[in-house]
């Protein structure tokens, strides 16, 4: 692609413009992320509590050691943004 700016010819090849992230997408329903979370707390001799009652309507609490998360439970699946979300406020890595 040609590109000209103040009289200079730039060459750009179109592959440059976009990098796409070599990262996989993680499906995750609400069920599983809590089985993994009751996994990664006995791995980590951590405390786990799920408590289904706390939340309003489809939602529960998540207690991890000292931090805590809402997860909504009427999603077939998680969305990228929320599982971030529930692992930043639980103090954990997507990839664990």
């Amino acid at each position: 692609m040609l590109n000209y700016r103040h009289g200079i010819l730039l060459l750009h090849p179109v592959d440059s413009r976009t990098i796409m992230p070599d990262t996989e997408a993680v499906v995750m329903s609400p069920k599983k992320l809590i089985k993994r979370l009751s996994q990664l707390a006995r791995q980590r001799c951590q405390r786990f509590e799920w408590r289904p009652d706390q939340g309003k309507g489809s939602r529960g609490l998540v207690y991890l050691g000292s931090n805590r998360a809402v997860i909504s439970m009427h999603a077939k699946t998680l969305t990228m943004g929320t599982l971030h979300a529930i692992c930043k406020q639980l103090d954990i890595k997507v990839s664990e």
